[in-house]
């Protein structure tokens, strides 16, 4: 993730850091993962943020971007632009930028309305993310539009007969791989299997909810292999 270059590499050989994001408007659950220190970012959407329980509205986008930037690993925040016409979309981008242009990203879907806004919101350099991705082509798509990410939904595609894992790789390899100026960032994932093999084909940017984040994180025999440790200590000769 972020930090200083490996060892015995040219910074021109350096490999692109990680990007860990957690998807979700949960306050508990930023105080449960948030505080481990290895998330880049947090993500949501309108449905997230009303199946946890906030209206979707600037003040409670502002609310939780307080909440999230109370924690010093966070870098970036995603919050979607929400409206059925384009000029709604841009209205509510530029509101939701506005709240923090240093963290702040702009979630946009792949719709035509989503990408006239998203062309718009671009005249004022505003970082993107182009979400609900459901193909590789639509990789295209986003590097046109110049969006920083795009969200491919993994698990939403296999519920359509469409393998996600597959479709993230074509993307991902299609717009350059790691050197790629628009970042796939895989999202709709639903088991730590998923985001290891993800991983395997090389892709580096995750978001996941917080019940992929618990499964990241527990290890009962790293657990006890710490327990083991402190045992030592008390047990051991003391001067």
């Amino acid at each position: 993730m972020r930090g200083a270059t490996t060892p015995g590499f040219a910074p021109d050989d350096a490999v692109r850091d990680w990007q860990l994001f957690l998807d979700t408007a949960d306050f508990a659950e930023y105080e449960s993962l948030l505080p481990l220190g290895f998330f880049y970012g947090v993500t949501c959407n309108p449905a997230i943020m009303v199946k946890d329980g906030w209206p979707v509205n600037i003040e409670s986008a502002k609310t939780l971007l307080s909440k999230v930037l109370t924690y010093p690993s966070i870098q970036k925040v995603f919050f979607q632009a929400w409206g059925d016409k384009t000029e709604d979309m841009v209205e509510r981008g530029l509101e939701l930028f506005s709240l923090d242009p240093e963290h702040v990203v702009v979630k946009v879907p792949l719709t035509r309305a989503g990408m006239a806004a998203a062309s718009e919101l671009k005249k004022h350099d505003i970082p993107l993310c182009m979400t609900a991705c459901h193909s590789a082509k639509q990789g295209l798509i986003a590097e046109g539009l110049g969006a920083e990410w795009i969200a491919p939904y993994v698990g939403k595609m296999d519920d359509l007969g469409i393998d996600g894992v597959q479709t993230c790789e074509v993307m991902h390899e299609a717009l350059g791989g790691k050197k790629s100026k628009t970042r796939v960032q895989a999202a709709s994932i639903r088991s730590l299997d998923k985001l290891m093999e993800l991983s395997k084909k090389g892709l580096d940017t995750f978001t996941f909810s917080p019940a992929i984040g618990h499964a990241l994180v527990n290890m009962k025999a790293s657990d006890d292999a710490a327990a083991a440790f402190e045992v030592a200590v008390k047990n051991g000769p003391q001067r």
